[in-house]
């Protein structure tokens, strides 16, 4: 039987243990006043399974180099009505500004915002009504009119437009034979409508001679189309140079033939510039 005097000892005792209990609570929080998880182990959500302990499921923070405490790891801020839950939802996920309610308003927002901002600038600089000609204008014979830009045509058309606007130039000597008569100095065989300019030195020969001009004007025979008779430097004459331009469709040839013979081969430089005409 406890006696009154044991009784009174021990209050103390209890005092101190009441006031260690409250500020233990204090610190724990009271969970059974919540509607749910009304104890620690509820709100721990701890399973009651071996080798589930709490150390097992967080592990050692004290073994880490880093953030050796809970508190640590969660950075929780040691603010008034800072809790981890305010910290992360109601500064964080709910936040007005820049929470996810506001974010969702805003990514909602773009597509309209840019269709009408693109619409009006679209309207305003006259784009629209010029892309609805273009669609409009878009058929049949202008997809045609593209397709002529593929590389299957594009080189061809080009090479004939470089064909009619390019010229062709030969720069040669003829050696006209001792044999003398009538020799050719040169002679085109093209069937093409072309401009020809033609020019031959004739300083090396000592004696006068004559220079013709075929055609094949019927495209099977040379007719002589120009007869020219060229003076020497020896016999007074002053010609050095004898040029023609001429434009046909026809074979073409020079020729030339000494007056007196020469007593030996004679060189005859020339030059030719074509121009195709068709």
């Amino acid at each position: 039987m406890i006696s009154k005097q044991g009784i009174e000892q021990t209050r103390p005792e209890l005092s101190t243990h009441d006031t260690a209990l409250a500020a233990l609570q204090t610190d724990l929080g009271d969970p059974s006043a919540r509607t749910n998880l009304q104890t620690l182990i509820a709100m721990m959500g701890n399973p009651d399974a071996a080798g589930k302990s709490l150390y097992d499921n967080l592990g050692d923070f004290v073994g880490l180099t880093n953030f050796s405490t809970l508190l640590a790891l969660l950075g929780v801020p040691d603010v008034s009505g800072k809790s981890l839950y305010a910290v992360l939802v109601t500064d964080l996920l709910s936040h007005g500004t820049h929470g996810l309610a506001q974010l969702r308003t805003d990514i909602a927002a773009i597509p309209t915002t840019m269709r009408g901002t693109d619409s009006a600038a679209t309207v305003a600089d006259g784009w629209d009504a010029a892309l609805a000609t273009i669609l409009d204008n878009f058929n049949a014979t202008r997809i045609g009119d593209l397709d002529e830009l593929a590389s299957g045509n594009m080189p061809a058309d080009l090479d004939t437009v470089k064909g009619l606007v390019d010229t062709a130039e030969v720069d040669s000597s003829f050696s006209y034979l001792d044999a003398g008569g009538e020799q050719d100095v040169y002679e085109d065989a093209v069937t093409t409508r072309r401009k020809i300019s033609f020019s031959m030195d004739i300083n090396a020969m000592n004696q006068g001679g004559v220079v013709k001009v075929y055609l094949k004007v019927d495209g099977t025979n040379y007719r002589v189309w120009i007869l020219e008779n060229i003076d020497s430097t020896t016999s007074g004459g002053t010609e050095d140079v004898y040029t023609i331009e001429v434009v046909t469709n026809q074979n073409f040839k020079v020729s030339y033939t000494e007056d007196v013979d020469e007593t030996a081969a004679r060189a005859i430089p020339y030059s030719v510039v074509t121009q195709v005409l068709e």
